[in-house]
């Protein structure tokens, strides 16, 4: 079972990632001749930058299993970097004063993402741990 669980979390992961950029992160609604002005990660170049950065990192943590322990560093990384765009996200909007009119998607896929993440890592250490044994038995 080495390299299956890591490679679905990863991929989960990415794919959250990646589908940031198509969710509002805020709508202010309309009144009077106004429109609904929706507010979303491309509107912001770094955070949508940082985004894809982070989507791509997991993809490439996807590929990188000959080094399991490359993997997992980099699968720590993908966690860390998710939770930092989070809180990037929850900054940005909160600095725009649009939070009270914040939509739920993008940080529910972020902390979903995050999380995924981990479990990957958690499941690159249990791999980890069996082939050391194995290799002890040898």
């Amino acid at each position: 079972m080495i390299q299956r669980r890591q490679s679905l979390y990863l991929l989960i992961t990415a794919v959250l990632l990646f589908a940031v950029p198509f969710v509002d992160l805020a709508t202010v609604p309309a009144s009077g001749n106004m429109e609904a002005v929706h507010f979303n990660i491309i509107d912001n170049p770094v955070l949508f930058a940082v985004d894809m950065l982070v989507g791509i990192l997991a993809v490439i943590t996807i590929f990188s299993f000959r080094s399991l322990r490359h993997q997992q560093r980099l699968a720590v990384l993908t966690a860390v970097l998710s939770a930092m765009l989070l809180v990037g996200i929850l900054f940005t909007v909160q600095v725009a004063g649009m939070m009270s009119c914040i939509g739920y998607a993008a940080p529910v896929f972020l902390v979903l993402a995050v999380i995924g993440a981990i479990l990957a890592a958690a499941a690159i250490r249990s791999d980890r741990r069996l082939l050391d044994s194995v290799n002890r038995l040898r």
